[in-house]
Order: C-alpha cells, then sequence, then structure tokens
C-alpha cells in the first residue's frame, strides 16, 4: 500500500451560500476516490483543516473527512515551511522564525567563546541564522511593529 502525502485543498466560499456549498466535502471525496484507485491510503487524522474568517461569529460547516476519518480542525498550521494563522496575522510564523533562529545564534555564541574568527561566524550567521529570519519576507513585508521587533531583536512596546 502506497500513501499520498503532502496534498492541499482549498476553496474561497461566498459567506451567501456557505451552508449550501459542498464543494469542499465534494472534491475531499474525490481525492479519497483517487486514492483508492491508485492503491493509496489517505490518512485524515494527519490532515488539518484551517478555516479562514473573520466574522466575529463564524458558520459552523459540515466536517470534513478524507480516507474515512474526520480531519481536525486547527487555527494554525505548516505549509511549504510557513506557518499560517487563520487570522492571517504571521504572529506563530514569526514567533517560529525566532524560536529557530534563537537556538541556531546560541550555537554561534558557542563557536564564538571558543575563538572561532569573527569572519567566519559572519558567515555561519549569514548561513544559517539570518535565513530562519527572512524566510516568508515577502509575505511578511506589512509585519506590525512587535512582529518587526521580534525579528530584529529590538525592545518590544
Amino acid at each position: 500500500m502506497r500513501y499520498a502525502d503532502d496534498v492541499g485543498l482549498s476553496r474561497a466560499i461566498p459567506l451567501t451560500n456557505i451552508h449550501s456549498d459542498t464543494s469542499m466535502q465534494m472534491e475531499a471525496k474525490q481525492l479519497d476516490e483517487w486514492a483508492a484507485s491508485n492503491n493509496m491510503v489517505l490518512n485524515g487524522k494527519k490532515s488539518v483543516e484551517m478555516k479562514i474568517c473573520f466574522y466575529r461569529n463564524p458558520p459552523q460547516l459540515v466536517p470534513l473527512s478524507l480516507g474515512g476519518q474526520e480531519v481536525p480542525v486547527v487555527t494554525t498550521t505548516k505549509y511549504l515551511g510557513f506557518h499560517l494563522d487563520s487570522d492571517l496575522s504571521g504572529d506563530t510564523h514569526v514567533e517560529q522564525s525566532v524560536k529557530k533562529a534563537s537556538k541556531r545564534l546560541h550555537f554561534l555564541t558557542v563557536l564564538a567563546r571558543h575563538g572561532l574568527p569573527c569572519e567566519d561566524l559572519v558567515s555561519i550567521y549569514t548561513t544559517l541564522v539570518r535565513p530562519c529570519l527572512e524566510y516568508g519576507g515577502v509575505i511578511l513585508v506589512a509585519c506590525n511593529k512587535r512582529q518587526a521587533a521580534l525579528l530584529e531583536r529590538k525592545d518590544c512596546t
């Protein structure tokens, strides 16, 4: 048996017909049928559903299922290395980027304490640390002051 990995479905559903639209359920069913005809198994428990709606009281939707299992609904998820929030704020991505860069920066400080030349430290920083902070930068161009401060390690106020 083979397994399908990294499959993504997305759909923009107008709120005017949110309760009558079955396009996501139909596409999930077609994906299940495709997987079965290709001797593959879809694991609904390893999948996630993230709903993005800016209404104060978002409508309740029919649960989505894959492989005969209900897909869990999440408020954040990682997709192609970018952490998405259901409110599209970018907060989770910034926090995770800073956390990852901080771990690598610690490694850099250990090397500095052991006398690694400055040129090598700069090379390691630009190769291992800075990319963590810059990944997804195109999406984060409009990040808020708090997020920018986290990324640049400025005083968060």
